[in-house]
């Protein structure tokens, strides 16, 4: 009778063994990925205040000079647009490795809601990406503008505003993606 209790125990535990082994499987393996993707999205949104800060600073110094009269200082404009074209090209290095961590959830099995918060933080890394591009532009144009000689600073503010909005809009659709996953994580405390 011992015996057969004992031999009972032990399948059980093998069988637990087993099972709690195989629950972690994929989901284990995406919220891995998920946090390693998360941590790096940290960084970027940090990296991206401190340049959003940067860039607000040259612009408004930018402005204070042409609104007093002075002529642009070109060469520190392109100093600093080149520091800010630099520290964009850092995050976009820091981007591509968070959604390689993303997308690796896509080829694992029986973890849908992780897949659905992977896709959109793609996607938001993706839109991130396409605004930093953008902002590199910026500052090219800008620096091209500047330099031109026949500086119109009319038209020169029509250009900041123009990148001003765009920039906005695309925030707008950032932050409600940023909301969507916001949700689906607490929801499914991923």
């Amino acid at each position: 009778m011992k015996r057969n209790s004992t031999i009972v125990l032990a399948v059980i535990v093998v069988c637990l063994g087993i099972t709690l082994s195989g629950c972690g499987g994929d989901s284990g393996k995406a919220k891995s990925y998920i946090q390693l993707g998360d941590k790096s999205m940290a960084v970027l949104e940090s990296d991206g205040k401190t340049l959003g800060n940067d860039m607000e600073n040259l612009y408004n110094s930018l402005y204070h000079e042409i609104t007093s009269g002075k002529t642009p200082d070109v060469t520190g404009f392109k100093d600093t647009a080149d520091n800010l074209k630099s520290q964009a090209d850092r995050m976009l290095r820091k981007a591509s490795s968070a959604r390689a961590e993303y997308l690796k959830v896509d080829s694992l099995k029986d973890v849908p809601e992780y897949k659905k918060y992977a896709d959109l933080k793609v996607r938001i890394i993706d839109a991130n990406v396409a605004g930093i591009n953008q902002l590199k532009t910026f500052l090219n144009q800008s620096l091209e503008k500047l330099s031109g000689t026949s500086f119109d600073p009319i038209a020169f503010q029509s250009f900041v505003t123009e990148f001003a909005d765009s920039l906005a809009k695309q925030g707008i659709t950032t932050g409600e993606l940023q909301s969507q996953a916001k949700s689906l994580k607490k929801k499914y405390n991923l």
